[in-house]
């Protein structure tokens, strides 16, 4: 998602150096780039991050509120997404490009948000009432590529500092109707456990290979892209193509392979990554 189009040499110059497992900044095809997570950057947020990626920047904020439970999903809280990919972040999501990479991006956070990925039970409230986590997504720049690793990391590290206001429940429900007021205590709060969060892993189809964590002058020489998320366990939670170009069924047992096996380390990095700024955060 670069701003000038590459050349022809300059395309041939990719290809190669994915072909030879010698990219142009000297990773082989399924190395990471490093990159590095601020915890808290919004103070009005009841939880927030900010991510860096090479020349990827992108910022979430969480806010809750108190809303309706999902009749589908009784005694549970809900999660909803907004994704802004403004032009001003790339030249790349002018007109509706934004607003299609936007609608996949939300999907993919609906569904790694799931009661298998998270313990929403901790946000029911009482009856039908329970808290609504409004996940903000802010995409600052996309010089960097790989935008929607880059946010599904952002989310996680946003959503394991959420703190959400503790609730006093009155009434018993029979004699006396439930009711229930805030906690007015900011050390009592609810959060969430991120530790099933799946991590995302998106390979992207460079000739005859896939590789991860792709640039932006690597995702002008794609031909599409398969988005992956592994569970703590290393199983495969979901799977969707993007882009444009196929993915033949005789490739994705390779794809899902490699994206299992860098997946871990990725992880790892990421809790990390959230550690240490958790404890900058504790020190300020």
């Amino acid at each position: 998602m670069a701003a000038a189009a590459l050349s022809n040499n300059e395309r041939l110059f990719v290809q190669g150096g994915v072909a030879a497992n010698m990219r142009a900044d000297a990773r082989a095809r399924s190395d990471y780039r490093a990159f590095a997570v601020e915890l808290g950057p919004v103070s009005s947020a009841n939880g927030s991050s900010r991510l860096h990626l090479d020349g990827t920047d992108v910022l979430v904020a969480i806010k809750a509120e108190i809303a309706q439970v999902d009749p589908a999903l009784p005694g549970l809280g809900r999660v909803n997404f907004s994704v802004e990919c403004s032009s001003s972040a790339s030249p790349a999501f002018e007109r509706r490009g934004g607003d299609q990479l936007a609608a996949e991006i939300s999907q993919t956070l609906r569904r790694l948000c799931s009661p298998r990925s998270l313990n929403l039970e901790k946000l029911h409230i009482v009856e039908q009432t329970a808290w609504l986590l409004a996940v903000d997504v802010l995409v600052l720049e996309c010089a960097g590529g790989n935008l929607i690793d880059a946010i599904a990391m952002a989310v996680k590290a946003a959503l394991s500092v959420t703190r959400v206001p503790e609730v006093e429940i009155t009434g018993n429900g029979e004699t006396i109707p439930f009711d229930f007021e805030l906690v007015d205590d900011p050390h009592k709060f609810r959060s969430l456990d991120v530790t099933r969060f799946p991590t995302v892993v998106t390979l992207t189809r460079i000739g005859r290979h896939h590789v991860i964590d792709a640039s932006a002058d690597e995702e002008q020489c794609g031909t599409g892209r398969t988005v992956v998320a592994v569970t703590e366990k290393g199983d495969i939670a979901f799977a969707h193509k993007g882009g444009a170009g196929a993915l033949h069924v005789s490739e994705l047992a390779d794809v899902l392979q490699q994206a299992r096996g860098c997946a871990g380390e990725l992880r790892a990095a990421l809790d990390r990554a959230i550690e240490a700024s958790s404890s900058g955060m504790a020190t300020d």
